[in-house]
């Protein structure tokens, strides 16, 4: 991917909102968000870089479409809200994601990732995935101390030195490359086909 330049998001901030609504965007670098609210709704997203640093902030992402996306984003601070639903990631990248925190509960909700790929993935707080659909691309190097991960569905995915510790309920794995996965917490009712289960250790 070439050298990107940085969005100039001013004309979408109002006081301490940072809105953008039925919006297009290519080939470019979104990046230094400060804003206390973030709506993001609506929107498409192609050969777009996101690096930024959310602390103590309401982030919403809703109804977007997202292709050939890089995020190196950081959210993290005791009152972060993150909020994640029906959006579709297409031939994205995930790397160096950092998540932490413990006082309001996030969610990613009822989104597809297709063909993304995730690497050092670092989660620790209340934070639920519910109702996704990974299909194809990667999973390395990923830890997820949270909430729940809930009847969302896996399939034809290459996953590697997967931690989880929390409530895994529901899921389904179809065709999936294991490698050094560990799951701690309960865990119930999840569907494995053409799967090693022996390949994930639950504790």
């Amino acid at each position: 991917m070439s050298r990107l330049n940085v969005l100039d998001l001013s004309q979408y901030m109002a006081n301490e909102e940072l809105r953008l609504e039925n919006q297009n965007f290519k080939n470019c670098k979104i990046s230094g968000i400060k804003n206390k609210f973030l709506t993001i709704y609506r929107c498409r997203f192609n050969n777009v870089e996101f690096e930024n640093s959310f602390h103590e902030v309401y982030a919403s992402f809703k109804e977007c479409e997202f292709e050939e996306c890089v995020f190196r984003d950081t959210f993290q601070g005791e009152d972060l809200e993150l909020v994640v639903q029906e959006n579709i990631f297409i031939d994205c990248v995930f790397e160096n994601i950092c998540y932490r925190s413990f006082q309001v509960q996030s969610n990613i909700v009822n989104c597809k990732f297709i063909n993304c790929n995730f690497t050092d993935i670092a989660i620790e707080g209340d934070l639920c995935f519910i109702g996704l659909e990974l299909k194809s691309g990667t999973i390395e190097n990923f830890s997820f101390h949270g909430n729940q991960v809930m009847q969302n569905s896996f399939s034809d995915l290459q996953i590697s030195n997967m931690d989880l510790e929390c409530a895994f309920i529901k899921n389904r794995l179809e065709r999936i490359d294991l490698k050094g996965v560990k799951i701690t917490g309960y865990c119930k009712d999840n569907i494995l086909i053409e799967c090693e289960p022996n390949t994930i250790e639950m504790m």
